[in-house]
């Protein structure tokens, strides 16, 4: 049985508040992470990133889209990434230091392992889960595989979400 690639087929979920949908990303020639997150972050007004690695390549092919959003509609972002050695790159923490209103914090004392990408405008919210990094190779070449969820801020899911960054956030402060 051969698999067909699939990059981008959507799904509709039923919660108690709302239809919430689902769309699948995977890394392939014609789309992959790399795409998704910077329409997502020309779609938001903030967002959140957090991933395990980051480094200067994989923040390169974000960053223009980032610096445009912060410019001209006044994106507010913060980016979270695993301070251990060899997790976090110092050409990407400078890199993300130079983007006036980049808010770049380290998690140092527990390893910080979630790839979740969160956006917002307006009442909704966008959030890619999966296994992706901000490193050239997790946005474009490697096999990942992501999901984006779409629902109302105050859901539900959207109150899971934020309960998780809101720990990640505690972290952040405790590792200063």
């Amino acid at each position: 049985m051969a698999l067909v690639p699939m990059p981008f087929k959507r799904a509709v979920l039923y919660s108690k508040y709302q239809v919430q949908t689902m769309q699948f990303v995977s890394n392939t020639k014609s789309r992959n992470h790399k795409h998704a997150i910077c329409e997502l972050l020309e779609w938001a007004d903030k967002c959140v990133l957090c991933t395990s690695f980051f480094d200067r390549r994989g923040f390169g092919h974000i960053s223009d889209i980032i610096s445009s959003g912060i410019e001209n509609r006044g994106l507010d972002i913060t980016i979270y990434s695993n301070g251990e050695d060899g997790y976090t790159t110092p050409s990407a923490i400078k890199a993300a230091a130079a983007l006036k209103g980049v808010k770049h914090k380290l998690i140092n004392g527990r390893r910080l392992h979630s790839k979740i990408y969160f956006f917002e405008k307006g009442d909704t919210f966008k959030a890619m889960i999966g296994s992706a990094n901000i490193t050239h190779n997790g946005l474009v070449r490697n096999i990942e595989f992501s999901v984006v969820t779409t629902g109302n801020i105050g859901s539900i899911e959207h109150q899971e979400i934020q309960n998780n960054l809101l720990q990640i956030e505690k972290l952040s402060e405790n590792s200063m």
